[in-house]
């Protein structure tokens, strides 16, 4: 902070109108709305006919979109669910706001819906107007926004140090739904009649986050970037917590296969210890998962939109400055992501204390086990000494009577609920009591109650960069007319696209002119390899037409636009040829490979314990391996 003159501080937004930040820090209703500011959540599922139905709420002016109300079927599975978080990344095409219903390109998030056959498909990724896109965190952004503003007033004699423009070209977008918002409006939504048997839960930040970082000097911007990876996994640790609750939208049903498997066991008994732990075993090596996907981050500056879309600024901060740095930022986010992905999925289950079966815990033992630093969730530390905050700080699950909050809602039963389930159970036909035993771990009478079986944490980190830049290098490799020891430059065509670097929608900003050598009729943009691929035939012996009207001026330069008066937005001839097909979106193609990927990923339970497994590393005594 300064001793004296200006500060800024999006912390105290009362105070903004004073130093004319008011509409750039803090959320005003009108303004932001303009911007669009509303979230939309999709959900689909599937009714009787296997046709896919869809209803839309409104609670608390957020936009749901939520199945129609079926009569419970028992022996229906509600199988796999997948649950979104994140932004528009280079996988999914942005939803503008006011065009829910119209056609828009599946992300990869719903083609991997598809590919795994899941039954429940829940997105919470905000609908924008462009430029506007949600960040991780609003508040740690906004942190850093002030600091640089801070330094401007400090070095306002350097232009080079001066960011005067980063509240105008980057602003703080607060109506705009961070990743606290969206798993706020997912744990208050209503929990389905027949729960998941699995959730995968999806994570797509980080384009946005560097996009905006980037043009930030990286003595600010990269120390950031380990809160913000701190941050997802704090909130994924919080999920976590949540979905030990039975009663918790975010509950999977992880046991249903074992009880499934149990119900015709009639004659089995509790006393029968060897079947009982096998079966347990069994759902702990398989069933008994709480997965997240999380893919590694595509550099923004290698899309086409960071040359047409990012705002032009002084030569001091150009886009070849902030190009390196958002190439920095990438490596150190992907690096901080793996590391800590692999700290959470150590993370140990908690061993409290177990009350006794009979009598509900006190006021007191409840708020005790509310407040013990060691209880679940209470506090994970990764590697680099930075404490999460407890996961449920902002949003707090309330005790119910008669649970023992410090197990998370499920091990301590009392009589009267005991006998009410056991017989709900033998209405449904499930009279084995060792799948009632693994169920809900119910102790003898008499006796203690037995340690819960808390579900494994584990990770998939899928390497999105790796299948693009193998397309793009390919490419490259292809037009100079060279190969390698590896196969690059020589892979199948119909792997690959002739086109690499520039969109199939071209959204050229309408008052961009592109300078033009009149006399070669090249613009500034167009290189020697493009104009080879240009006239190069395409995988069906089309050639690629870009539809441009040039009208060249006096001055000599070129006003690209399209045929439709007006509009600055080209559509290519041949999509499916180009590996972008918006500035900053790849093709349906594209998508559909990306998401073909994750899914086998996720068939072959290519986590990161598993991968520990393959090593032989050590670190996974005590974590339920």
């Amino acid at each position: 902070m300064l001793a004296n003159g200006l500060h800024y501080s999006s912390m105290e937004q009362p105070y903004l109108p004073n130093f004319g930040l008011h509409a750039l820090f803090a959320p005003q209703g009108l303004s932001d709305v303009a911007f669009g500011s509303t979230t939309s959540i999709w959900h689909w599922t599937t009714n009787t006919n296997g046709e896919q139905v869809q209803v839309q709420i409104e609670v608390d002016n957020v936009t749901f979109y939520y199945e129609n109300e079926e009569e419970e079927d028992d022996e229906v599975d509600a199988g796999l669910r997948i649950v979104v978080f994140g932004e528009d990344d280079v996988a999914t095409p942005a939803r503008t706001s006011g065009d829910e219903n119209k056609a828009r390109l599946p992300g990869w998030t719903e083609a991997l819906c598809e590919e795994l056959e899941c039954s429940q498909y829940l997105s919470f990724v905000p609908t924008f107007d462009t430029p506007r896109h949600s960040m991780i965190s609003n508040g740690l952004y906004a942190l850093a926004v002030e600091q640089v503003l801070n330094e401007t007033e400090q070095n306002n004699n350097s232009p080079g140090k001066d960011y005067s423009f980063q509240p105008e070209n980057y602003p703080v977008i607060w109506t705009l739904p961070d990743l606290d918002k969206q798993i706020n409006a997912f744990l208050t939504t209503k929990k389905p009649r027949t729960p998941p048997t699995e959730t995968l839960w999806v994570f797509t930040f980080g384009a946005w986050d560097i996009w905006s970082l980037a043009s930030m000097p990286l003595d600010i911007s990269k120390p950031l970037i380990g809160p913000l990876t701190d941050h997802i996994f704090g909130r994924i640790e919080r999920l976590y917590q949540s979905a030990l609750d039975e009663q918790s939208v975010a509950w999977s049903d992880i046991y249903s296969d074992l009880r499934r498997s149990n119900s015709s066991a009639t004659n089995a008994t509790a006393g029968n210890d060897g079947e009982l732990k096998a079966q347990t075993d069994a759902v702990r090596n398989g069933t008994g998962m709480f997965r997240v996907l999380v893919p590694n981050l595509f550099d923004p500056s290698l899309t086409p939109g960071w040359r047409n879309m990012r705002p032009t600024l002084s030569e001091v901060h150009s886009k070849a400055e902030q190009m390196r740095n958002a190439a920095a930022l990438t490596i150190e986010w992907n690096m901080q992501l793996r590391n800590k992905m692999e700290a959470w999925v150590r993370t140990p289950d908690p061993e409290p204390e177990v009350l006794g079966l009979g009598e509900a815990p006190s006021e007191e033992e409840a708020a005790d086990g509310a407040q013990n630093p060691a209880q679940p969730g209470s506090e994970v530390k990764f590697d680099q000494g930075v404490a999460i905050p407890p996961p449920n700080d902002s949003l707090p699950v309330p005790a119910r009577k008669g649970v023992n909050p410090v197990i998370g809602g499920q091990n301590h039963v009392t009589p009267a609920q005991s006998t009410h389930r056991r017989q709900r159970r033998r209405r449904d036909g499930e009279t084995s009591e060792a799948a009632t035993v693994a169920q809900e771990a119910e102790p003898a009478a008499g006796g203690p109650a037995p340690r819960r079986q808390y579900p494994l944490r584990d990770g998939i980190i899928y390497d999105m960069p790796e299948y693009l830049m193998d397309v793009i290098v390919d490419r490259q490799f292809r037009n100079a007319g060279i190969e390698d020891a590896k196969g690059t430059g020589k892979k199948p065509t119909n792997q690959g696209f002739l086109e690499v670097w520039l969109p199939c929608i071209d959204e050229t900003p309408a008052a961009e002119d592109v300078d033009v050598d009149v006399d070669s009729g090249e613009d500034d943009r167009s290189d020697t390899a493009y104009e080879r691929r240009r006239s190069a035939p395409n995988i069906q012996g089309r050639t690629i037409n870009q539809h441009r009207s040039h009208n060249t001026t006096s001055s000599g330069s070129v006003n690209v636009a399209s045929e439709s008066e007006g509009e600055t937005s080209m559509m290519c001839e041949a999509p499916h040829e180009h590996l972008f097909y918006t500035p900053f979106t790849v093709s349906s193609r594209a998508i559909a490979e990306i998401a073909h990927q994750a899914a086998d990923m996720v068939r072959r339970n290519e986590t990161v314990r598993a991968r520990w497994k393959t090593l032989r590393l050590p670190g996974l005594h005590g974590l339920g391996s």
